[in-house]
């Protein structure tokens, strides 16, 4: 399920690659915006990790050394 919305759309922009080549690259454009929407998303979701595990108390200073 991950890639079905992208292997639609790279399906779509084959059919049309010859007949209407504007709806091709309609379709390259949406397949290339949704991979980098994706990879934003999981960069964030790792950054939240991070940022959520120093507050509880995995940031410098914390701990036996107080």
């Amino acid at each position: 399920m991950n890639n079905d919305i992208l292997d639609r759309l790279q399906e779509l922009a084959n059919k049309w690659q010859w007949a209407q080549p504007e709806v091709r690259d309609v379709c390259r454009d949406a397949i290339y915006e949704i991979r980098l929407l994706r990879q934003l998303s999981q960069k964030t979701d790792t950054v939240d990790v991070l940022h959520n595990e120093w507050n509880r108390g995995h940031g410098w200073g914390k701990g036996k050394d107080e």
